[in-house]
């Protein structure tokens, strides 16, 4: 199901589209409402360390960490399928970096900072429609070879501003 569907679609749908909006702003507050209690997040594959496993407190604070360097990181969903109790979304998304995150070295114009995702979004919902569990499949080859170094700079960047 394409995204432009998604929005009239079951409650679970819904949840999922919001929860994947999130990454628009990346403002936390609105997974406080959306996830359970017991919410664990994984990023896989297990190759990606360093980052998580997350319970709920622990993801929205990476949610906030990464809005300290990003503006946002929006989200397109490609394809959803739905069961019962869960959603599947195939997405895709390019980050928004802040400009202080940005350095510019040599004759570099920007694009370098240009870095585009895809990424499979698995997400459990409990008995009452919350979000209890996520596992996230990323793109592990550009992901540690492009956008895990930007982050790193973009990180260092932002902490020398200030």
């Amino acid at each position: 199901m394409a995204e432009e569907n998604l929005a009239t679609s079951s409650p679970n749908l819904r949840a999922a589209l919001s929860f994947l909006s999130i990454a628009d702003t990346l403002d936390p507050a609105p997974l406080e409402t959306l996830l359970s209690p017991s919410y664990t997040h994984t990023l896989a594959p297990s190759s990606l360390t360093g980052f998580g496993p997350w319970d709920k407190a622990g993801f929205m604070a990476h949610i906030s960490f990464m809005g300290s360097v990003l503006e946002g990181f929006p989200v397109k969903v490609v394809e959803a399928v739905e069961s019962e109790r869960s959603v599947w979304a195939w997405t895709r998304s390019q980050a928004r970096w802040h400009a202080a995150a940005m350095d510019k070295d040599g004759e570099d114009t920007g694009k370098e900072w240009d870095f585009k995702g895809e990424n499979l979004f698995m997400l459990w919902f409990d008995a009452q429609g919350k979000i209890e569990r996520c596992v996230e499949m990323m793109d592990s080859l550009r992901s540690v070879n492009v956008f895990i170094p930007l982050l790193e700079r973009a990180t260092a960047n932002v902490s020398n501003a200030s």
